[in-house]
């Protein structure tokens, strides 16, 4: 699509009647430098939820539903706050919401501490550090 849109752009330059093109005005300009930023911003927030659904994802599939829990059907939601750096690793793993359980809370921090670390921070993101909040369901089925 990118590419298309620049072809769209180039396709657009007026050109003489030699076949040399004439230098773009300003108007045309502003108005490619405001299309390539747009391209841009929106590939830039494709890449942040393409990455927060894959930890979100990752996060899930690491999480264990404690026995004794699942046993007594205690069920809940948990909310975890914490902060990915850009070489991927795990600090400051807190608990945002609780569930009532205490053993589920205790389930989703140790889930999220014993990642440790998760795929790096996409390069094209610019992000030394990102925070995140991802909720954890401990539902039985």
């Amino acid at each position: 699509m990118a590419e298309s849109l620049a072809l769209d752009t180039i396709n657009s330059l007026p050109v003489t009647t030699s076949g040399k093109l004439n230098a773009p005005s300003p108007v045309n300009s502003h108005i490619t430098q405001t299309v390539s930023k747009e391209m841009a911003h929106g590939r830039i927030a494709e890449i942040e939820s393409l990455y927060r659904s894959k930890l979100e994802q990752t996060i899930q599939s690491a999480k264990k539903y404690p026995l004794w829990a699942r046993r007594k059907g205690l069920q809940g939601k948990t909310q975890v706050g914490f902060t990915v750096y850009r070489d991927g690793h795990i600090e400051q793993v807190q608990l945002i919401g609780g569930s009532g359980h205490s053993i589920l809370d205790k389930a989703a921090l140790v889930t999220v501490n014993e990642l440790g670390s998760v795929q790096p921070i996409p390069i094209e993101l610019a992000r030394q550090q990102w925070t995140f909040e991802v909720p954890l369901h401990f539902y039985l089925n």
